[in-house]
């Protein structure tokens, strides 16, 4: 039989948006800035940034958390928005952490706007999904593996991925460093006649992010139930039939 795959992404944007007045000794200055809320890392980070003002002048974008931080100065245009991307975050924080972006509007040396919000960093900056040809096995079947890896720009992921195999009691019993082909890993994965029955667990990680999928292992066959009855002078079969039995743990 032919194995029947199906694959269904979903990815969701989270941004943030934040806005103001200044107010200096003329004049009332409004501006605009809004970007991602969630930080990736190796992944730009891009920002909009509109100031409704009759003058051009600067903006001033950092990103980061103690020595760790990256910035951008771009030119704007009155009443244009303009698009800062700012170089990856290092991937040394951990899931989580917490990073100031502040922003800066300038008209020559003057500070017109700033603003400081928090935005949080995530080492997550690949989608995988992993699939199996069925959901449940049988001791000495073969399991077919896909794991297709996608970048949040939505193009293949080619770089390492490193595949493994858990039992229900958590050991790893095979594990595999492969090298997407156009962001799509294949591989077989034979269970012995003595499986473990249960859950099993086929785990990808991608640059230390790891993403997991269950099958389970079962046994099922035909039972041969033989009925007897006493008759008083001891025990006599009076049928057999078969029952179709299944078990799951």
């Amino acid at each position: 039989m032919n194995a029947i795959w199906t694959l269904a992404v979903c990815f969701k944007v989270v941004s943030f948006a934040v806005s103001g007045r200044t107010q200096n000794s003329s004049s009332a200055t409004l501006y605009l800035v809004s970007g991602p809320e969630v930080v990736h890392a190796g992944t730009p980070t891009p920002l909009a940034v509109t100031v409704f003002g009759d003058f051009p002048g600067t903006v001033t974008a950092e990103l980061g958390r103690g020595s760790t931080k990256v910035s951008l100065t771009e030119d704007f245009q009155e009443g244009l928005t303009s698009v800062l991307t700012l170089p990856p975050i290092p991937d040394s924080l951990t899931q989580n952490s917490l990073l100031n972006l502040t922003v800066r509007g300038y008209k020559g040396n003057t500070v017109i706007f700033t603003n400081t919000t928090t935005l949080t960093f995530s080492p997550r900056n690949v989608s995988t999904f992993i699939q199996t040809d069925r959901s449940r096995y049988h001791p000495g079947d073969a399991v077919k593996v896909r794991a297709v890896c996608v970048q949040l720009d939505n193009h293949p992921y080619k770089d390492r991925v490193d595949l493994s195999v858990r039992d229900p009691s958590g050991n790893i019993v095979d594990r595999w460093e492969s090298t997407p082909n156009l962001g799509i890993v294949l591989r077989e994965f034979p269970l012995s006649q003595t499986a473990a029955l249960g859950r099993w667990v086929i785990a990808a990680t991608v640059n230390g992010v790891a993403d997991e999928k269950q099958f389970v292992v079962e046994l099922h066959g035909n039972v041969h139930i033989d009925l007897f009855q006493n008759n008083g002078d001891g025990l006599c079969s009076i049928g057999q039939f078969e029952d179709r039995r299944h078990w799951l743990t």
